[in-house]
């Protein structure tokens, strides 16, 4: 299209002295003029790559997310008392932008390649007294809980996911629910317990 051609050329502020349109192809009259073209091609090809890149990727978080809510409505519907709504709550995984804040530091220490859900939760202490606060990190190798200090966090529990036995969780109307291990059993409580299982 020989009227699109121009408009590139003239968007380009290359003028009409310095190239010559033949019946399917565009003459250019110097190199440097060229080479700007081919500049000017690499980079809108680099950002046109960037945007579908970050396109799929939204699109993949997307899925997976939805995949979670369905099959979680699968293990739920039906037996739980009360708060049915939960089963088809919108996930969002990291609540506190764990994975892009913290949790680098954490993911190359232990090759975690992506953390699936971070917030703030409550864990019953080792002596089943009280509850703390703290922040649980799910990711594709460990479930971490942390203690959020002032400057940085610092691990309280580190648990394989390979190491979880089981998952108890109350039936009642409340956000309890235990992860079963081998060294110890976490007790933990989040609003978002549906999500976490």
């Amino acid at each position: 299209d020989k009227e699109g051609c121009v408009v590139i050329l003239q968007h380009l502020s290359i003028l009409e002295s310095d190239y010559q349109l033949g019946k399917s192809k565009l003459f250019i009259r110097e190199p440097r003029i060229l080479f700007t073209l081919e500049e000017s091609r690499q980079q809108k090809l680099d950002e046109v790559v960037k945007v579908i890149q970050q396109t799929w990727r939204a699109c993949r978080g997307v899925a997976f997310y939805r995949k979670a809510t369905y099959t979680s409505a699968g293990i739920f519907w039906g037996n739980k008392e009360r708060r049915s709504d939960s089963v088809f709550r919108q996930f969002k995984g990291d609540y506190i932008k764990f994975a892009t804040q913290s949790g680098l530091k954490y993911r190359k220490k232990t090759q975690d390649s992506r953390f699936f859900f971070s917030d703030k939760i409550r864990k019953l202490n080792h002596k089943g007294k009280k509850f703390n606060k703290r922040i649980l990190a799910i990711s594709n190798q460990n479930l971490f809980s942390f203690i959020s200090g002032f400057i940085s966090v610092k691990v309280t529990s580190q648990v394989s996911i390979r190491d979880i036995s089981g998952i108890s969780l109350s039936t009642l109307q409340d956000g309890l629910f235990v992860i079963h291990n081998a060294k110890e059993d976490l007790v933990f409580e989040s609003e978002k317990k549906t999500e976490i299982v």
